[in-house]
């Protein structure tokens, strides 16, 4: 893991390995970033969990939700968006979308 020495990260949190968190951002409390995940600069991460080889681009506010790649999930609103742009979200390696709408129906979240 690098964090960079103005980011801060609230217990309880984990950052896997090989994950990267960018200056000015804040992650936690109930936050999971999972193994090879980027966090780019004043992004907040907060009750949620970023998947494998995910990319956040900078400036996000992700709160409540499962992110894999581009396909956001907010589970407390029930909602998905899944987003074209690579530099504001995005997957580092592919992976099927199905994946993710298992999971958060497991966790109670409404899936389309």
């Amino acid at each position: 893991m690098t964090c960079h020495s103005s980011a801060r990260v609230v217990a309880p949190a984990y950052v896997g390995e090989g994950a990267y968190v960018g200056r000015d951002c804040e992650i936690g409390p109930y936050a999971v970033l999972s193994a090879g995940c980027v966090v780019e600069h004043s992004s907040t991460v907060i009750n949620s969990v970023i998947l494998p080889e995910t990319y956040v681009g900078p400036g996000l506010a992700i709160r409540d939700s499962i992110v894999r790649g581009g396909l956001i999930h907010n589970i407390r609103l029930g909602t998905e968006i899944e987003l074209s742009e690579p530099h504001i979200a995005g997957s580092l390696t592919p992976a099927p979308v199905g994946r993710l709408r298992r999971l958060a129906k497991s966790l109670g979240g409404k899936t389309r």
